[in-house]
C-alpha cells in the first residue's frame, strides 16, 4: 500500500511540474513547448536536489510500463481520419520509408565517429 501511495504521489508531482510549465509558457509567452520547459525543471530540481530521483523514479516507471495507453488518441486519430490519410498512402510511406533511412544513415555516421574502432582494441 506504501508503495502505491509514493508512486501515487511521484506522478502527482509529474503533473504538478507540467502544470507550473504550461503556466510559466502561457505567463511569459515562452517560444517553448511547455513539456520541455518541465523537463527542464525537472532536470534543475535533480541536479540541486539528487533524492528527488528516487521518489520520482516511481511515478516515471508506472508511467512507462503504461505508456501504451497513451497512443490511444493517435490510433483514435488514424481510424477517425483514415479516409483523408488513405488518399496520401503513397506520400506517407514515402516520407516514412525515407526519414527511416536518414535517421538509420546519420546514426551510423555518429556511431562509427564516436565508438572505437575493434582493430584498434
Amino acid at each position: 500500500m506504501l508503495h502505491w501511495c509514493k508512486s501515487l504521489l511521484a506522478i502527482a508531482f509529474i503533473c504538478l511540474l507540467y502544470t507550473l510549465s504550461v503556466w510559466c509558457v502561457q505567463r511569459w509567452q515562452l517560444p517553448l513547448p511547455a513539456p520541455l520547459l518541465g523537463m527542464f525543471i525537472l532536470l534543475g530540481l535533480l541536479v540541486l536536489f539528487p533524492s528527488v530521483a528516487a521518489q520520482v523514479q516511481l511515478g516515471g516507471q508506472w508511467l512507462l510500463r503504461h505508456m501504451s495507453v497513451m497512443f490511444v488518441p493517435a490510433t483514435l486519430g488514424v481510424i477517425t481520419l483514415y479516409e483523408g490519410l488513405q488518399a496520401h498512402v503513397w506520400a506517407i510511406a514515402l516520407v516514412l520509408v525515407a526519414s527511416t533511412i536518414a535517421s538509420l544513415w546519420i546514426t551510423s555516421l555518429i556511431a562509427q565517429r564516436v565508438l572505437p574502432d575493434e582493430d584498434e582494441g
